[in-house]
């Protein structure tokens, strides 16, 4: 096969994981070295990952009748410019199965939730047992807005969607929320929660998030 032809699969590929995850596009930091400020939250929107042909080798969270609606991406320790990732912990760099079991209900695909805790959770300090409780916890804090429950507008605004939360979320600022839209679609929201897990600012996650009206809302 053509070298060029080679390279440039390899690139549309991490483009279209990207693109499906939603993942952070600042550069993070290697280490943990110092303590980090705060966690992102991200909540991702399922029925945008499973249009994608990622979502499509997901049988777990993209199966017919699966129905997610926001599914939890990962809890990511930040500092106040950037991110620790891929951190050396004592702990290791895998997740149990029986650990990574419990999570599945709201991190349907135990792929994701294992590099989870090699990119984002060894960097917390934690063993795996506690990180998975923090992102249980993290997550059972938030309230889902009642507007994505059943049948979702077609498009919103992505100050709308953050103003969705901040109504359901009693202390929760529009300083602590980013939205996250990939290729100009809804994707994630990210919700920023200082190390007691409650809702605080974050400038940079803020800056970063998309402001673009009239987004496409992928349809449960």
């Amino acid at each position: 096969m053509n070298r060029r032809l080679v390279q440039w699969g390899v690139i549309a590929l991490a483009i279209a994981i990207a693109v499906a995850t939603g993942w952070q596009n600042d550069q993070p930091h290697e280490s943990a070295d110092q303590p980090f400020d705060f966690y992102v939250l991200a909540l991702s929107w399922s029925p945008a990952y499973c249009a994608t042909e990622a979502g499509q080798r997901s049988p777990l969270q993209c199966a017919s009748g699966a129905n997610y609606g926001f599914v939890t991406h990962g809890l990511w320790p930040q500092f106040e410019d950037g991110w620790p990732s891929f951190c050396q912990s004592p702990h290791g760099d895998s997740m149990p199965d029986d650990i990574a079991n419990t999570l599945l209900d709201i991190m349907p695909d135990r792929g994701l939730i294992e590099h989870q805790w090699d990119r984002h959770g060894t960097c917390t300090g934690f063993d795996q047992q506690t990180y998975a409780d923090l992102i249980r916890d993290a997550g059972d804090r938030i309230t889902l807005p009642s507007l994505f429950d059943g049948t979702t507008p077609a498009r919103l605004d992505a100050d709308a969607i953050e103003a969705t939360f901040v109504d359901a979320n009693s202390g929760l600022r529009r300083d602590a929320i980013a939205i996250s839209c990939p290729g100009g679609r809804f994707a994630e929201v990210r919700l920023c929660l200082d190390t007691t897990l409650t809702p605080r600012a974050c400038a940079q996650v803020d800056r970063n998030g998309c402001r673009q009206a009239n987004l496409p809302i992928a349809a449960r």
